[in-house]
């Protein structure tokens, strides 16, 4: 202890600053300060008394000043936001703030607060001209070209796409008007295998076959390449070998069956044999 009357020099309060700012010291008064506090706390009169201190309207008014200056600080809102940072980067923290999210965006009057405002948005002007705008820069990019690429050839390539393709476009070739249009888009015309077997059929049977495979005729979804008419329902198709490679013809055969057609399959390599062809086709016809 100094001696009465003694006057602390500036040294001397540099010391103690430096001492009294250690941490072991601060923990130690920290500790006793905390000590002696739980001990106030016990005696009755005094917890009342704090208490009645702390809910005055005007030490509530004062205290709410104090913390709003203090919070503004430039220090205060850089070490809350570093702390922030460092809470947020805490894995159980990143899962239970994703879990708490998904159950409040699930809750009933979140979904129709969300739907109503985007509802109000929508119809906005200005929210079109932005959204518009937006979606206009994100196409322009590469990066957006590339990801929706990518995302469309996944979709397309799943088994159940491509199945509702499938039966899709099915029921649209079974329509006579779809057929008429695609034959008129398409402007077909009897390539070279099916100009050899048109001459073939008119040498054999003039006048009782009709080219169709520009699809002006369809039996059950499929277009045959050609069909009788002189009473017979019996059509023949042409297999090219690239095309129809790993094609069983008699599911073509079936097909046919099914709707009271009889059809006869001729590939692309059986063109070279002429006599062979020529009894393939006799015996077909006259069965």
């Amino acid at each position: 202890m100094p001696k009465k009357g003694y006057k602390q020099t500036e040294e001397h309060k540099a010391a103690v600053k430096i001492a009294m700012d250690h941490p072991d010291v601060r923990k130690k008064r920290s500790r006793s300060i905390g000590m002696a506090m739980k001990m106030q706390w016990q005696d009755p009169e005094f917890a009342k008394m704090m208490w009645e201190a702390q809910n005055n309207p005007e030490a509530k008014e004062k205290k709410r000043i104090s913390s709003k200056i203090t919070n503004n600080l430039l220090e205060v809102k850089e070490r809350k936001s570093q702390s922030q940072k460092l809470a947020s980067a805490r894995p159980e923290v990143k899962e239970k703030r994703c879990r708490s999210q998904k159950l409040a965006q699930n809750r009933p009057e979140v979904r129709e607060k969300k739907s109503k405002s985007q509802k109000i948005a929508a119809d906005s002007l200005l929210y079109k001209e932005k959204a518009s705008k937006a979606q206009k820069a994100a196409r322009s990019k590469d990066s957006w070209k590339e990801k929706q690429g990518r995302a469309q050839r996944i979709a397309q390539n799943r088994s159940e796409v491509k199945a509702k393709k499938s039966f899709s476009q099915k029921n649209k070739w079974q329509d006579l008007e779809f057929c008429k249009k695609q034959t008129e888009s398409r402007a077909i015309v009897p390539n070279k295998p099916e100009t050899f077997l048109t001459n073939l059929l008119n040498d054999l049977y003039p006048g009782e076959w009709k080219f169709v495979g520009d699809f002006s005729f369809m039996i059950g979804g499929k277009n045959p390449d050609f069909v009788n008419i002189d009473g017979q329902k019996k059509c023949i198709e042409h297999f090219g070998t690239h095309w129809h490679k790993g094609d069983n013809p008699q599911d073509r055969i079936n097909l046919f069956k099914s709707y009271g057609w009889d059809c006869l399959i001729i590939w692309e390599h059986e063109l070279k044999n002429f006599k062979a062809l020529r009894r393939k086709i006799f015996d077909f016809a006259e069965e």
